[in-house]
C-alpha cells in the first residue's frame, strides 16, 4: 500500500503515472500534497505508454520605459517609448514532478533588455510538451513569449494544447476574484510571495538580489500555487485536452487523470441523445460511453 512521501498518511488516492512511469499518488490525511512511489502492486506502464507531457509554466517580464506629459496619460504613442519590455525570468514544472525548472537573465543583460537566453530555455521546455497548464497565458504568458520567440529569430515551437486556469476561473466559476493569489487562499493552498513594484523597477537596473527574488516568486506561483488549483480544478474543467490519446491501449480511461478506476450507471442526456454516464473514482471528472453500447436512446434531428 502506498504511503505519502510527506507525511506517512496511508490516506492516499492514485493520480495515474509520472513520464517516469512512477505512480503519482495524492494525500487525503495530513497534508494534501502529491508524491511519486513505487508501487509493486500497480501495473507498469510498458513500452508503448505515452503519457501526456503536461508542463506547466509562468514568466515574468520587465516594466517598459516611457516620456510623458501628464501622469493621468491614458494612451502613451510608440515614438514616446524609451524601452520596451522583455522577459525577466521563468518558471516550469511537469506536472507531478518534484523540480521546479527555470532561469533568470543577469544582471548585464536584464540592462540590456536581452532575454535571448533565457527564451530558447523557455522554447525547449515547450517544444516538448503537449498540454501547457498557465494562469491567464492566452492573454499574457503565451502571447508574450511568441512575440519575444519571433524577434529573437525563432520558429514556432511544436504544437501544444493551453489550459488556462483563468479562462475556466472566469467562465466556470462565480469567484469574486480570479487572480492566482485569490485562488490559492480559497483552496487553501497558500498565497503569492509579496512584491513591491520597487522589485521591478530593481530588476530593470540590473540587480541580482532582485532578480533572484523575482526568480522565487516566479517559482512559487508555478507550485505549489498553479499546479494544485490545476488539480483542484480538474474535475470541473470542460473541453480539457483527452489524455486518453496519449495512451497505447484499448481501456476505458477517465481523460482528465487517465485513471481506469470509472464507476459506470446513470445517466448522460445530449440533445442528440441518452448515454450512459460514468464518475471518475480518483479525480471526481464525470463523462459518458461513446460506443454503440453505451448509447440508451438516440433521436433523429430533422
Amino acid at each position: 500500500m502506498p504511503v505519502c512521501q510527506h507525511c506517512g498518511s496511508e490516506d492516499v488516492i492514485r493520480r495515474g503515472y509520472s513520464k517516469s512511469g512512477r505512480l503519482k499518488i495524492q494525500c487525503k490525511g495530513n497534508c494534501g500534497l502529491y508524491s511519486l512511489v513505487d508501487d509493486e502492486d500497480a501495473p507498469k506502464p510498458t513500452h508503448k505508454y505515452r503519457s501526456a507531457r503536461i508542463l506547466l509554466l509562468d514568466i515574468e517580464t520587465s516594466l517598459m520605459k516611457f516620456y510623458g506629459f501628464s501622469p493621468k496619460t491614458e494612451y502613451i504613442p510608440h515614438e514616446l517609448m524609451i524601452e520596451d519590455w522583455s522577459v525577466l525570468c521563468y518558471g516550469a514544472k511537469w506536472l507531478f514532478e518534484p523540480e521546479i525548472m527555470g532561469e533568470t537573465v543577469t544582471p548585464k543583460e536584464a540592462l540590456a533588455r536581452d532575454d535571448s537566453r533565457v527564451l530558447e530555455g523557455i522554447w525547449k521546455l515547450v517544444d516538448e510538451a503537449s498540454i501547457i497548464i498557465t494562469q491567464n497565458g492566452i492573454n499574457f504568458d503565451l502571447k508574450k513569449l511568441r512575440s519575444r520567440w519571433l524577434m529573437a529569430g525563432l520558429n514556432p515551437p511544436s504544437h501544444f494544447m493551453n489550459v488556462d486556469t483563468l479562462k475556466v476561473s472566469r467562465e466556470v466559476f462565480g469567484w469574486s476574484y480570479n487572480r492566482l493569489d485569490a485562488l490559492g487562499r480559497k483552496f487553501g493552498i497558500g498565497q503569492k510571495s509579496d512584491m513591491e513594484i520597487e522589485d521591478w523597477i530593481k530588476c530593470s537596473e540590473g540587480s541580482q538580489e532582485h532578480i533572484t527574488k523575482m526568480f522565487e516568486y516566479c517559482k512559487r506561483d508555478v507550485a505549489p500555487l498553479l499546479e494544485d488549483v490545476y488539480l483542484r480544478m480538474l474535475p470541473w474543467i470542460p473541453n480539457h485536452p483527452n489524455l486518453g490519446l496519449f495512451i497505447d491501449h484499448d481501456a476505458d480511461v477517465c481523460p482528465k487523470c487517465e485513471s481506469q478506476d470509472l464507476k459506470w450507471g446513470g445517466l448522460y442526456p445530449t440533445p442528440q441523445g441518452l448515454w450512459e454516464g460514468w464518475r471518475c473514482n480518483v479525480c471526481g471528472s464525470i463523462g459518458r460511453g461513446k460506443g454503440k453500447e453505451h448509447k440508451i436512446k438516440g433521436v433523429n434531428v430533422i
